[in-house]
């Protein structure tokens, strides 16, 4: 199986940095070839972000470190995750296809935040009074 790849999305992080873990830091014997994966696995953009941590082998951890510090940390995965939220449409009675995109959507996130440890968001009043109010009214 390939190696994951990172885009950056915050939301994105607890199941790239387990899989990253699973089939190349777990299965790899050398820090050359662990960091020339986490290379491939991510984003130009990222990859300039954490610079000259890239380059070098015996920056795998740190590079792994500096990884986990940008889009790992929890309070950023949650308000990601929270965002993404907010962000959902509300639909029409009726509406399956909007029904199936929004439970499609809601279900990514929950994951994401308990695949996470970030369970406890779910229960926040706000976020579930959001929610509610984008499901169509009875």
């Amino acid at each position: 199986m390939k190696a994951p790849s990172f885009d950056g999305d915050p939301r994105n992080w607890p199941m790239f940095i387990q899989m990253f873990k699973v089939f190349v830091h777990d299965a790899v014997s050398s820090d050359a070839e662990r960091i020339a994966h986490l290379y491939d696995a991510l984003t130009p953009a990222i990859r300039k972000d954490i610079g000259g941590a890239l380059l070098n082998p015996g920056l795998y951890q740190h590079a792994l470190n500096e990884l986990q510090r940008r889009y790992g940390n929890p309070q950023i995965v949650s308000q990601a995750c929270t965002s993404s939220l907010l962000k959902l449409r509300s639909f029409r009675d009726n509406d399956f296809n909007a029904l199936r995109a929004f439970s499609a959507d809601l279900h990514s996130v929950v994951a994401t935040l308990r695949l996470g440890g970030y369970g406890m968001e779910l229960y926040s009043h706000a976020t579930l009074s959001q929610l509610v109010s984008k499901l169509p009214r009875l």
